[in-house]
């Protein structure tokens, strides 16, 4: 009888264990299936968000300093006055890239004191009990350089009409840090450094030659 009662106590006491073991591995798999997918892309939303006004706050100064350059690119027309050439101004290009680039990551580094605070009601998956709960703070952190590079557009519009634009792409890495979990997320903005509406008629043709971080060539050939 004694034994009985001994060996109960045991299978109970085991019993426990296995339901408090089962009940972690639930909130385990609930947490990595349902709670941090919509806990990243929050995070994800918010340093979207983080990273724009960083880049919006580097893009005045960027933009400002504009004043200080002349005119980026030249066209040239043949007798008709359809342009066959737009050269451009790479000395002034790459001036203004080099200061944008330390603009740019100096108001990135501003973020490694960015934190988002959500309750952890939100861990549950629930919109309606995502603001209620203890509040869970989670750090952003940027990860290396902003990387910049620039890009030519042409852009048809309208009749006889072609928008050239020239755009300085920054390419931002942060990690997004929850409990138990870390996220890497690539963020990529645009900022406008020049555009122009050229009259005329479209050419058939052209040669792009900024490509990459760089400038090789100064001279857009758009001969047909």
């Amino acid at each position: 009888m004694h034994v009985s009662v001994i060996t109960r106590k045991k299978l109970k006491k085991l019993f426990l264990w296995v339901m408090v073991i089962c009940l972690a591995l639930s909130v385990v798999l609930f947490l990595n299936k349902v709670s941090y997918p919509l806990i990243i892309e929050l995070c994800e939303i918010q340093s979207d968000n983080y990273v724009t006004n960083a880049v919006n706050e580097a893009a005045k100064n960027i933009m400002a300093l504009r004043a200080f350059y002349d005119d980026f690119y030249t066209y040239e027309r043949n007798g008709e006055g359809e342009i066959v050439l737009v050269k451009a101004n790479t000395a002034s290009i790459n001036q203004l890239i080099a200061l944008a680039r330390i603009e740019l990551q100096e108001e990135l580094n501003k973020l490694e004191n960015q934190k988002i605070d959500l309750h952890l009601g939100a861990f549950t998956g629930s919109s309606l009990l995502a603001d209620n709960g203890p509040v869970l703070t989670i750090n952003i952190i940027p990860i290396g350089n902003a990387v910049t590079t620039i890009e030519s557009y042409y852009y048809a519009q309208g009749i006889n009409q072609t928008i050239h634009r020239l755009i300085l792409r920054v390419t931002a890495d942060v990690r997004i840090i929850v409990p138990l979990k870390a996220k890497d997320c690539k963020i990529v903005k645009d900022i406008i450094l020049a555009e122009d509406i050229i009259l005329g008629r479209i050419p058939s043709t052209y040669i792009n030659t900024l490509e990459g971080s760089s400038i090789s060539e100064n001279v857009f050939d758009l001969m047909p």
